[in-house]
């Protein structure tokens, strides 16, 4: 370490490319400042982008950090109280208007610090695709639950979505000494506690993970449901209410998919029915 350093604060910037300049600030957390002011003084315009933009990467990687500490603060504090085993659970598609609601349930272990955990609507589907494969592979445990259309329907969206996480978590084995929800929904009883997180899928861990693995399960299901139904781009909206859907609902009509909670009428304006 001490003869990389030595190496490194003897580099001539100068005599450099900038291609040779990028790979070195590419393989590197940490730049030594005498390596710092030189790259600051050359006269390139080039070599202070390059410091720029791994600047701009640095602190980015601190800014996930960070928030990966405080995802991970709440189920830390369950482990020092001796609870080990603890699940997440979450939902997808309770809002859309097609298609059936998906639920995620997954426990990792405690030394689990996948950067990119995140609430799911906050990431673009390849990355949620990769952060699944890669909760996946750690789990302790995972599983997903499903309600489908005609149980929304015959249930109600509330009662439906219950039911898929009620799915999801009581699939888990082993079973979780604590089982984290997002929210406060009425579950099904369930041989061990349970606890609701407001706003949990932003704020816990495991929470997060089990809705990448919700969405990531829906989409994949609505992409395969979309074959059936050429047309109206399920694949795209995955049976949310865009103005795309609303069209082609107000000018096809509607699908087995849609649930009937919801009508358009002739301008493909969106009601809710009343039960």
């Amino acid at each position: 370490m001490g003869e990389q350093l030595r190496l490194d604060c003897n580099l001539d910037i100068s005599s450099m490319t900038l291609a040779e300049i990028r790979d070195y600030l590419q393989g590197r957390q940490h730049i030594p400042e005498p390596v710092r002011r030189r790259l600051e003084a050359d006269d390139r315009r080039g070599s202070k982008k390059l410091l720029q933009s791994h600047n701009r990467r640095r602190q980015k990687q601190k800014r996930r950090r960070r928030h990966l500490n405080q995802l991970k603060k709440y189920e830390n504090e369950l482990r020092e109280q001796g609870i080990k085993l603890i699940a997440g659970l979450d939902e997808a598609g309770c809002g859309a208007l097609a298609g059936p609601v998906m639920a995620g349930a997954i426990i990792l272990p405690a030394g689990s610090r996948i950067t990119g955990v995140d609430d799911c609507k906050k990431l673009t589907p390849g990355r949620r695709e990769e952060l699944a494969r890669r909760l996946k592979e750690e789990a302790l445990a995972w599983n997903t639950g499903e309600a489908g259309v005609s149980e929304i329907d015959n249930l109600g969206i509330t009662s439906a979505t219950s039911l898929a996480m009620f799915r999801a978590a009581d699939g888990l084995t082993p079973e979780p000494e604590r089982l984290l929800v997002d929210g406060h929904p009425e579950l099904p009883e369930l041989d061990f506690p349970i606890e609701g997180v407001a706003g949990g899928d932003g704020c816990v861990y495991s929470i997060a993970a089990a809705s990448i693995l919700a969405k990531v399960c829906r989409d994949r299901k609505m992409d395969r449901l979309a074959e059936n139904f050429p047309g109206y781009a399920f694949a795209e909206h995955r049976g949310y209410g865009t103005p795309a859907h609303r069209r082609e609902v107000s000018r096809r009509g509607q699908t087995p998919l849609h649930r009937r909670d919801f009508s358009f009428n002739k301008r493909g304006q969106l009601s809710l029915l009343t039960q």
